[in-house]
């Protein structure tokens, strides 16, 4: 099975128009969509003979990517964003990298900081409630244990945050 350098779920114009953006500058691409009929017709039409690998699951969307997986999500912000992250998890591992896409949310350089210099208060976490936090972790589960109970902490120590009950 062929695999990509990236996924992309969402294949509205401006998913499409990344996907071919992508391709034409040399990356193989995965695409899923919701209505898969949308996957085929973009194989067929704009896509076809690319370097463009079509999915019609999730399953067999995240089995066609090089580990670690970066996928980019096209979908509508709210609660599209959190349904596809749910279906996707069940199928990824520490490392894997989901980037819920908007036009402002990703920044020209979008990795601000360790996780260490956060915990440590040598930066400041989120901002504001729109802002994304990405933790890629490749330890042990101990370690993550041990960083998510730190942040936990760091948390309640500056009164940040929701508790939820």
């Amino acid at each position: 099975m062929s695999q990509a350098e990236i996924g992309l779920i969402g294949l509205a114009v401006m998913g499409q128009n990344l996907v071919l953006n992508f391709s034409d500058h040399g990356y193989s691409v995965a695409v899923y969509n919701r209505t898969t009929s949308r996957v085929d017709e973009f194989l067929e039409g704009e896509a076809k003979d690319k370097n463009i690998i079509g999915s019609h699951t999730i399953k067999e969307f995240c089995e066609t990517l090089k580990r670690p997986r970066k996928i980019m999500l096209m979908v509508k912000a709210g609660s599209a964003v959190d349904s596809t992250i749910e279906s996707l998890l069940p199928y990824l591992e520490a490392g894997d990298i989901i980037i819920p896409f908007k036009e402002g949310a990703i920044a020209e350089s979008p990795f601000y900081a360790e996780i260490g210099d956060i915990v440590a208060g040598h930066k400041p976490g989120r901002t504001d409630a729109g802002a994304i936090t990405v933790f890629k972790s490749n330890g042990l589960a101990i370690q993550d244990a041990a960083t998510a109970q730190l942040v936990y902490r760091k948390a309640i120590e500056n009164g940040t945050g929701t508790t939820v009950e």
